[in-house]
């Protein structure tokens, strides 16, 4: 159930709730290679997306074109792309699965309350930027902890941090507060609302 919530999390999060947008590639910026998948796998950067473009047959030069982002042959990669649902689909879900279980043991082991809207909101997080042992959200997190008498993550506590510690927040302040107000929705439209101590 809670998984289940992650992946309609990341789908409003990163497709706005359209499936078939993981079966093609977009590009979030500049810095970022083509991206496919329910969690945008980023080809320039996250070697999980050529593994999976392997899996899903894609050739040396296939590769080459995702790699070079050769637009003029965008409709044959993403045909291609469209013919390996099942394999994408597969490295999401293990994606998915991994990230959620992550973030929960990170915070569980480092002693850091939070309920299911911050365990969401820090999966996002892992799925966006990394939330990495000592990394700046775990110390910020850590440190907040410390200062803050029964401190609890939500996800106004990582929209908050997003907003005033990352570029992006700065940079895209609307897609983190959209992303933020998607997990509320979700959980608005679930039972399932318990704190996690």
């Amino acid at each position: 159930m809670v998984k289940e919530l992650a992946r309609k999390m990341l789908l409003a999060n990163e497709l706005g709730s359209n499936p078939e947008l993981a079966y093609r590639f977009s590009q979030a910026s500049e810095e970022s290679g083509w991206s496919f998948g329910v969690c945008q796998f980023d080809t320039l950067h996250n070697w999980t997306a050529i593994r999976c473009l392997e899996a899903c047959r894609f050739t040396p030069k296939e590769l080459r074109m995702v790699l070079n982002k050769d637009s003029d042959n965008i409709a044959e990669i993403n045909e291609k792309l469209m013919q390996h649902k099942e394999i994408i689909d597969e490295y999401d879900e293990e994606h998915i699965d991994k990230s959620f279980h992550w973030c929960s043991i990170l915070l569980n082991t480092t002693d850091i309350h939070f309920d299911l809207s911050g365990l969401l909101a820090v999966t996002d997080y892992h799925n966006q930027f990394s939330f990495d042992r000592n990394g700046k959200l775990h110390k910020w997190l850590l440190e907040q902890k410390k200062n803050i008498v029964g401190f609890i993550v939500t996800v106004d506590t990582i929209t908050d941090f997003k907003l005033q510690h990352t570029k992006w927040g700065k940079k895209r302040p609307d897609d983190v507060k959209r992303r933020a107000n998607n997990i509320k929705k979700i959980l608005n439209n679930s039972k399932n609302k318990e704190v996690f101590v």
